[in-house]
């Protein structure tokens, strides 16, 4: 069993024991933080990109669900109709938005059907028994 204050993740020794208890207060922030950017703004997001995703995720939160036409949008295009709406919504922030689009193109959407869904191989109307040895 290694000892109390062994860091496993530098394979070092943290100082003291307030020191563990921010960093790893620090780490378990950083990973929520990657949690809920994944499953809400849907995007391939790993602890090497957390700092640059959190530079650019106040602009990113208000265009996450138009990404696609975003990156290819700069101004002066031409709008097609089914953004309108949305464009002229959010346009002060599409607006601010650009100063990270060439960042915001480099984000890797989650591939959908590639996620488990829960209970999507149970079927509801069978009747499923255990049986332990």
């Amino acid at each position: 069993m290694p000892p109390q204050l062994y860091n496993k993740n530098t394979n070092g020794f943290y100082k003291n024991k307030e020191e563990m208890i921010s960093l790893r207060k620090n780490r378990d922030n950083i990973n929520q933080k990657l949690k809920y950017w994944r499953t809400t703004y849907n995007y391939d997001v790993t602890e090497k990109d957390y700092e640059e995703f959190n530079k650019h995720a106040s602009n990113i939160k208000h265009i996450f669900n138009i990404h696609d036409w975003f990156c290819n949008y700069s101004i002066g295009d031409k709008i097609p109709e089914e953004y309108h709406n949305i464009f002229f919504s959010k346009q002060r922030y599409i607006l601010r938005a650009l100063l990270s689009q060439s960042y915001i193109k480099t984000l890797k959407k989650i591939d959908e059907t590639n996620q488990i869904k829960i209970n999507e191989d149970i079927d509801p109307d069978k009747k499923y028994i255990m049986e332990f040895n």
